[in-house]
């Protein structure tokens, strides 16, 4: 009987909780996706100044 019980505790809270922790994760990605996008606008920025400074120089 105590495995049926834990069973429907452990369903009960996946049922309950797991929107929110889907919700959670997914804006944490979309958070860390538009980190690493700006962090790859800022690398490309920094090489572009650095080929178009040192260019002209001898």
């Amino acid at each position: 009987m105590a495995f049926v019980s834990v069973g429907s505790v452990i369903t009960s809270l996946v049922f309950t909780l797991g929107p929110i922790l889907n919700m959670i994760l997914r804006e944490g990605l979309e958070r860390a996706e538009s980190d690493v996008r700006k962090v790859e606008k800022e690398i490309e920025k920094k090489k572009d100044k650095e080929l178009n400074g040192s260019g002209g120089v001898s």
